[in-house]
């Protein structure tokens, strides 16, 4: 009987063989596969979609495939394929129709917000293909756009109209603004652990006020329920929830009443508090003034304070490689949470050589001087975080990132210094100058280039002055001040910037505190 079995099962086999081999037998070699009907779509791209080739043996697997492919671009309305076969040539023609081109999107019914500022919110754009899938998308955008700005009851529609040919179309944006809704009442439902009022209290969503408007904006309701899973967090009830916002429309849709319904959860104290890992410090050294007590409340945000602290204990002391993992884990008590810091220390690195990239026009002694670390030294975490705020600060840099070579893994590595400039912070007449030291170059050459600059007028003073009121370092401001002054700038131009320093203490150019006063400038003056 399983022999029977076994000689049906190979006849059937054979025959399926057969007929696939009769199959390919059947259709011949592509010669040639060509794209016709796109005027908008790059043939290269659409060539790219497809298993259909030139060489490869013709297969309508394949080429069913390749329309689904090309429709799934959402370029076309429609694709045909054509067979050109004559002796021994095989052509395959990929015929498309292209989806119509928006000529223009129209915005009707926009009163509160211009139709560039809508526009600006919307991934569709003219001169581009229709795409209804995008326009669904942009209609939502559209949609969340109004409701941030208080417009909750808004609605939003879409046409499309065609032109003659076919060939273009415009997208027509009907909205229905509504009006700007205030606040009536919030209530805050399931609390029992903290009382409603208090937390009322602390959100910056509320009713209408002598100094408030009252109106809704989704971006501070945002932050305040932000503010309400904090505070409890802030009191050990770390799993609290926001379930459910309900909002009710009243006084003829132009008032909201918000109902957040929340779950408190229970409060956590802390338990046992372990470090494992741990072989050059003692845990004493590496919890002293914790923030986590045993039996106090648990707080997320001391839990970080104490494992950035750790962090920052290795680092400062060169181990820079040192990884610090937390968990948090309960045992018998369902709201004790005990806390194990995790220690790879790996091996104590020291800097080789500092290299500086990024840096095109800020020379690099500039930016050695603002380091205070050196080759030879311990790689150290925290000083190297002061040296990032610190070259930051000098209002030359867009970004600033200081990290060990991340390319060696040896005892002695480069410390690396990646800066990008920002073309704000630049003076534009050939001097540095540092927040550590005097001004590379001198003030007075300084002096001399900017006069000459503003003379021939190649430096916009008033722009710079602009400029340098924003910066962050006061120093940054005040040299910049005393050197437009020495290039005989008008005090009326100077004005912003003197006011700006007028409450700031005195500070030195150099390292010297001896020399004459600046009472303008509020610096020190010396012949270093």
């Amino acid at each position: 009987m399983y022999k029977i079995c076994n000689f049906f099962i190979l006849i059937v086999l054979l025959s399926i063989k057969l007929v696939f081999s009769q199959e390919e037998q059947e259709f011949p070699i592509i010669t040639e596969v060509l794209v016709s009907g796109n005027k908008f779509v790059n043939t290269v791209l659409i060539k790219k979609q497809l298993r259909t080739q030139k060489g490869k043996r013709f297969s309508r697997i394949d080429i069913n495939k390749d329309i689904k492919r090309l429709y799934q671009l959402n370029y076309f309305s429609k694709i045909d394929v054509d067979i050109v076969e004559d002796k021994d040539i095989f052509k395959v023609i990929f015929i498309v129709t292209e989806k119509p081109v928006i000529d223009r999107i129209i915005f009707i019914g926009n009163r509160k917000f211009k139709s560039k500022m809508l526009l600006k919110e919307m991934s569709l754009k003219e001169d581009q293909l229709l795409n209804e899938k995008l326009i669904a998308n942009d209609i939502l955008k559209l949609k969340e756009f109004y409701e941030k700005k208080g417009y909750l009851q808004c609605d939003i529609n879409y046409e499309i109209e065609d032109y003659e040919d076919q060939a273009l179309v415009d997208i027509k944006i009907i909205i229905d603004e509504g009006k700007k809704i205030r606040i009536k009442k919030i209530n805050i439902i399931g609390t029992e652990k903290i009382k409603e009022k208090k937390l009322l209290r602390k959100l910056k969503t509320k009713k209408r006020g002598i100094f408030r408007s009252g109106f809704y904006e989704e971006v501070k309701f945002s932050e305040d329920l932000d503010l309400i899973k904090g505070y409890y967090q802030y009191f050990g009830y770390i799993d609290i929830k926001i379930n459910n916002i309900e909002r009710t429309f009243v006084d003829n849709n132009s008032k909201v009443i918000i109902d957040i319904h929340i779950s408190e959860g229970d409060q956590y104290i802390i338990g046992d508090i372990e470090i494992v890992g741990n072989t050059k410090f003692s845990i004493e050294q590496l919890l002293n003034a914790s923030k986590l007590k045993q039996g106090e409340i648990f707080l997320p945000e001391n839990l970080n304070k104490d494992h950035k602290k750790i962090r920052n204990y290795y680092f400062s002391n060169g181990y820079i490689d040192a990884r610090i993992d937390v968990d948090t884990f309960s045992k018998d008590e369902p709201y004790v949470i005990n806390v194990r810091f995790k220690i790879v220390e790996n091996e104590i690195s020291f800097i080789d050589k500092i290299k500086i990239i990024g840096n095109e026009k800020t020379k690099d002694v500039v930016i050695r001087r603002e380091l205070n670390l050196k080759p030879g030294d311990k790689f150290d975490g925290v000083k190297m975080e002061v040296a990032n705020l610190r070259l930051k600060n000098l209002g030359f840099f867009k970004n600033v990132d200081i990290y060990p070579d991340p390319s060696k893994r040896d005892q002695e590595r480069d410390l690396i210094v990646e800066v990008e400039e920002d073309r704000t912070g630049e003076l534009g007449f050939g001097a540095g100058y540092s927040s550590v030291d005097h001004l590379i170059g001198g003030i007075e050459r300084a002096a001399e280039i900017l006069r000459r600059f503003a003379l021939e007028k190649k430096c916009n003073v008033k722009k710079l002055i602009d400029y340098s009121v924003n910066f962050t370092c006061i120093k940054t401001k005040k040299i910049i001040g005393y050197n437009l002054e020495k290039a005989g700038v008008p005090n009326n131009l100077l004005k912003p910037l003197e006011k700006n320093v007028k409450n700031s203490s005195y500070i030195s150019l150099s390292d010297s505190r001896k020399g004459a006063l600046n009472k303008k400038w509020k610096i020190i003056i010396n012949d270093t």
